[in-house]
């Protein structure tokens, strides 16, 4: 009987998916029995294909651009050779992580200006999250890339942190969402509102006493 190679893989795709970073996808697939190694390969967008040989799996590929599509296949290799590429898997990379926005404060009203600018895909949208006073509230959904939203009726002498992410469309892959981790906090205190006097000492200072000569 004439030696075959093995079957290809099936059932390629991501793992460890909630904690993959940026820059990085791992794949895996079932395995291949009679199989001693395998070879996995990626493609990027513009058609450039890289090869991992005689790897065990999973497979993880760096380096990679975040946001960008790729296509994975994997191939079984024994003693007698390789097996046909399995079907094409794609995915897309995730969004990089936003930088913190940026928070001012009105002590006067008081109220918080909250600001953000975040580098992304035309049609991709921001969140930001609240956290402070025991709560944790995503008061933005699906904003603009850059924008800023103000928050009044705050409780004075509180410790608030202000987080945004990044979603963005990936309508090759249906039913999927491509979002980035949450990025770094900004911290800000509430201070209590000024009375009128105090806007007013300090805006003008105190009042300096005449002297008569």
């Amino acid at each position: 009987m004439t030696p075959t190679p093995p079957p290809p893989p099936q059932q390629v795709g991501l793992i460890n998916d909630a904690a993959r970073a940026p820059d990085s996808l791992t794949v895996n697939w079932l395995d291949v029995a009679g199989a001693t190694s395998y070879d996995a390969r990626i493609t990027d967008p513009s058609g450039n294909t890289t090869m991992k040989a005689n790897v065990t799996r999973p497979v993880t590929f760096d380096s990679l651009v975040p946001t960008d599509r790729y296509v994975i296949a994997a191939r079984a290799v024994n003693n007698n050779g390789a097996s046909q590429w399995s079907a094409d898997f794609a995915t897309r990379t995730r969004p990089a992580t936003p930088p913190a926005p940026s928070a001012t404060i009105d002590a006067v009203i008081p109220v918080f200006i909250v600001t953000w600018s975040i580098a992304g895909p035309s049609g991709g949208t921001v969140s930001l999250r609240q956290v402070g006073n025991g709560s944790d509230t995503e008061v933005v959904s699906g904003g603009p890339l850059t924008g800023s939203q103000a928050f009044s009726s705050i409780p004075s002498g509180v410790q608030w942190q202000f987080l945004s992410q990044l979603t963005v469309p990936a309508p090759d892959l249906p039913g999927s969402t491509n979002v980035s981790f949450w990025g770094p906090a900004t911290t800000i205190v509430s201070v209590p509102a000024l009375s009128t006097s105090d806007s007013m000492r300090k805006t003008y200072g105190p009042v300096q006493p005449r002297i008569r000569l």
